[in-house]
């Protein structure tokens, strides 16, 4: 995005800076425990700040954008560096899905099936 914000290029860089010292869940736990997610998030935020970082508030827009793109990035790197856990494991199918109405939603349907397309294909 050459037009990108600068907010949304910072928390695009910072946003899993906290995961270094806390450590990462999978999604589906963070999905179905709200609460723990809420404390890791906090304990992310206290992680970033020791670090001199903050993550930046960002419009609702620039967020679901940001969210949209580290689900992809995840979903991706698990389509080409585990294919077959992906093919077998209905979760991934169901991530896709998700991801596909975010990009639908930010009308941006086109471009991230181009880029699902290309990775698959080899092209990037």
């Amino acid at each position: 995005m050459p037009d990108a914000p600068a907010e949304l290029l910072r928390a695009a860089v910072v946003h899993d800076l906290g995961e270094n010292a806390v450590g990462d869940l999978a999604s589906p736990v963070k999905r179905r425990n709200p609460g723990l997610y809420a404390k890791l998030e906090a304990l992310e935020a206290e992680a970033l700040a020791v670090m001199g970082f903050d993550f930046p508030a960002l419009p609702r827009d620039l967020a679901a954008l940001l969210t949209l793109c580290d689900g992809l990035d995840a979903y991706l790197w698990a389509v080409v560096h585990r294919p077959d856990y992906v093919e077998r494991n209905q979760a991934w199918g169901a991530m896709f899905e998700r991801l596909c109405a975010q990009a639908s939603d930010l009308r941006l349907a086109e471009k991230f099936h181009e880029i699902v397309k290309g990775v698959c294909d080899g092209k990037f």
